[in-house]
């Protein structure tokens, strides 16, 4: 039987202009100098909702390969269906920027898990003993950075208090960000109990931290300290500089498309990869130091 080879990737993953389009550039570069052309989709998905990539009939051709982003709007993406109808399509595919525990799906993804780690280490290592998280509860990065968080603050032989933790609605970004400065303005008005740094799980978050703080007349890094992750444009332009982590934004979109034209090119003896790049931390001036 001939399979038809049409050199069209299809890349599914958010269209916002946050961090996204590095991914997609990254790839795009491997993709190309293959001899291949790219699609884009919007990823998010909502329950029994594939990707347009993965319905039959939605276009005459079928893509040689999928790098997909599973941003998930209300539920965790195993919860979705998504993963198993990409798999009965027989189409390779490799999970960008997410990690599953689905040891058959190859990823590509920061290493969410120590970023969180690191950041509780640094900031207790600043005197910092009431420090709050703002993040999502069903979006896999987020949680993982959690994880790590408090698997510090175990090691460290402490617990991250459950009064200081925040989960953001996930509806759509608008509610997301209104969402993340009506729980930092609560979080600051607690007075003597309020926290005195608050890790966000990405930059633009922090961001509305930002205007919470400010808006409640309280300086940054004096009166509340900010770390955000994602090291986005965004990031860099907030007064004080924000402390934040890398995101390996390029690499991920290069190395994830160079395990999808593997996986193309050998797909009887391909291996499943689970790769986890490291997040370079990136102090800036929205921390204080108590000690």
């Amino acid at each position: 039987e001939t399979t038809d080879v049409h050199f069209i990737i299809g890349i599914t993953t958010s269209l916002s202009t946050y961090i996204y389009p590095s991914i997609v550039q990254g790839a795009e570069q491997v993709f190309t100098e293959a001899g291949y052309h790219i699609v884009l989709g919007q990823s998010t998905v909502k329950e029994n909702g594939p990707s347009r990539f993965t319905m039959d009939g939605v276009a005459p051709w079928k893509p040689d390969g999928h790098l997909f982003e599973p941003l998930s709007a209300d539920l965790p993406i195993e919860k979705t269906g998504v993963l198993d109808t990409l798999k009965s399509t027989g189409i390779p595919f490799v999970l960008v920027n997410w990690q599953v525990e689905d040891p058959e799906i190859s990823y590509v993804a920061p290493d969410d898990f120590a970023a969180g780690k690191k950041v509780f280490h640094y900031l207790r290592s600043l005197g910092h003993r009431r420090i709050a998280f703002i993040g999502h509860k069903d979006h896999s990065p987020s949680l993982m950075r959690f994880t790590g968080f408090s698997e510090s603050a175990r090691t460290h032989g402490e617990r991250v208090d459950d009064s200081l933790v925040r989960w953001l609605e996930r509806e759509t970004e608008a509610a997301t960000l209104a969402n993340a400065y009506d729980v930092t303005r609560a979080l600051l008005r607690s007075g003597g109990s309020r926290p005195t740094a608050i890790f966000y799980y990405n930059d633009r978050t922090a961001a509305e931290g930002y205007r919470a703080a400010r808006d409640g007349s309280l300086s940054i890094p004096r009166d509340v300290s900010i770390v955000g992750f994602d090291d986005s444009d965004m990031g860099r332009t907030l007064y004080p500089r924000l402390t934040t982590l890398e995101h390996p934004k390029s690499k991920l979109g290069r190395l994830a498309a160079q395990l999808l034209l593997e996986r193309i090119a050998d797909p009887a003896g391909y291996l499943p990869k689970h790769i986890l790049f490291p997040c370079r931390f990136i102090e800036r001036d929205s921390v204080r130091n108590l000690l």
